[in-house]
């Protein structure tokens, strides 16, 4: 008898942990593989220095936090101690290099994120608010820009 109720508490709380995620199809985490804005593809372009553009990755938890980061390929590798280092050693290290973490919320078709910490710290304490919508394994993000702009991402779950 004893075996029968734990089996079955076992099995409640199993069972009650699916609707969680099912709501949420946001958890895990993605990868950006295009970019259309006002309904125009926007591949990322190739610095004049020859660096490929980064793949932003967020990671979305089931316990409501998230967090991003950009990193561009082919950046040079310095040999220099960082504490010689010159302004364009700088600039070439870390342009395109984005990161961000904080908490979002998710309600029907919205996603509000609200950064705790950002390398543009503009960013920080300030919800983002955002639409997404599944499309088969992809989710695609779609924000307004200040001037109006329609941006599309989207993004495919990381393996």
């Amino acid at each position: 008898m004893r075996r029968l109720v734990l089996a079955v508490v076992f099995l409640a709380v199993a069972v009650s942990a699916v609707p969680a995620f099912a709501q949420n199809p946001l958890v895990g985490t993605w990868e950006s593989v295009s970019r259309t804005v006002d309904g125009k593809e926007t591949p990322p372009a190739t610095r004049a220095d020859g660096i490929q553009p980064g793949v932003s990755r967020y990671t979305y938890t089931a316990d409501g936090f998230y967090m991003t980061l950009t990193i561009p390929k082919g950046r040079p590798q310095i040999t220099t101690p960082q504490a010689q280092w010159t302004k364009e050693d700088w600039q070439g290290r870390y342009q395109g290099v984005y990161g961000q973490y904080g908490t979002y919320s998710v309600s029907g078709d919205k996603l509000t994120l609200k950064a705790v910490s950002a390398m543009a710290p503009e960013s920080e304490g300030k919800d983002r608010v955002v639409t997404f919508r599944k499309d088969g394994a992809d989710v695609l993000v779609t924000s307004t820009g200040t001037n109006g702009s329609k941006t599309e991402t989207r993004y495919r779950p990381v393996k």
